[in-house]
């Protein structure tokens, strides 16, 4: 009987590891899709010369690489 609730238990276990890397991968989505648009942004604010627009849109970018 101990040995069900520790396969039950490893089966759990599993089961949430599982939809943990789930989530993982779509934050991870998440923040490539923040970084690329913040990566056009920086673009198009060189392109029109507009560096203040340039630099905030890097400092984003930054800070959620670092998230």
């Amino acid at each position: 009987m101990n040995d069900d609730k520790l396969k039950m238990a490893l089966d759990y276990a599993a089961d949430a590891r599982k939809t943990e890397i789930s989530l993982l991968w779509s934050r991870s989505l998440y923040f490539w899709g923040f970084i690329s648009v913040m990566l056009v942004a920086y673009g198009a604010a060189i392109k029109e010369k507009q560096f203040t627009l340039a630099f905030i849109s890097s400092c984003i970018s930054f800070i959620i690489s670092l998230c």
